[in-house]
């Protein structure tokens, strides 16, 4: 239902026409918005979205905020393409901001964030799907899963040529499965499973 202001519909305004503008817009048109589209490109989806690697991965994200990342910010502010980029400024709300980051890299806080992640990365999902047969969306999408293989040193107390490898499965309706394949003995915590 749009929101009514004087009695007449609401215009909406998105900025930029990738994959997040274009189905927010739709949505919203499809709620009854008159929604309009601006792109700075000559063209759509030419930015985040032409260059995603060519897969949406709903099981798999991870907050910026998590344990071990204060560690890398020093070298992070020196690089340009690094995932974090910091002006130095007085302003209260970025130094605000900044608090909280710091604050939010622990791990109760990041766990607690992967689960909101995953919840709104599977309703985009569902969503996404649900467009995708309603408006008959022609294009080579495939629901395969994914399967992510990582490679994890055991801790110091052992000998460094000891490795534990965790194998972790996601198909596409499925909840995450793991498996630790190593001579010893260890939990693999990637996916909260232990």
């Amino acid at each position: 239902m749009p929101f009514h202001i004087h009695g007449k519909i609401m215009d909406v305004l998105v900025l930029g026409a990738g994959i997040i503008g274009l189905t927010t817009a739709y949505y919203l048109n499809r709620d009854g918005y008159n929604v309009t589209v601006i792109e700075r490109n000559n063209d759509v989806a030419l930015e985040t979205s032409f260059a995603n690697g060519a897969q949406l991965s709903y099981s798999y994200v991870a907050p910026l905020a998590g344990p071990g990342v204060m560690s890398h910010v020093p070298k992070w502010l020196l690089d340009r393409n690094s995932p974090l980029r910091f002006r130095p400024s007085l302003d209260p709300a970025t130094l605000c901001w900044n608090v909280r980051f710091v604050k939010a890299c622990n791990a109760a806080q990041s766990n607690q964030t992967t689960r909101e992640l995953l919840a709104l990365s599977f309703l985009s999902r569902d969503l996404y799907h649900e467009m995708m047969q309603q408006e008959a969306i022609s294009f080579d999408h495939k629901r395969a899963g994914k399967l992510v293989c990582i490679a994890v040193a055991i801790p110091s107390i052992m000998p460094s040529n000891n490795w534990t490898f965790s194998v972790h499965w996601v198909a596409s309706n499925a909840p995450c499965r793991s498996k630790n394949v190593s001579r010893w003995s260890r939990p693999c915590n990637a996916c909260g499973i232990t």
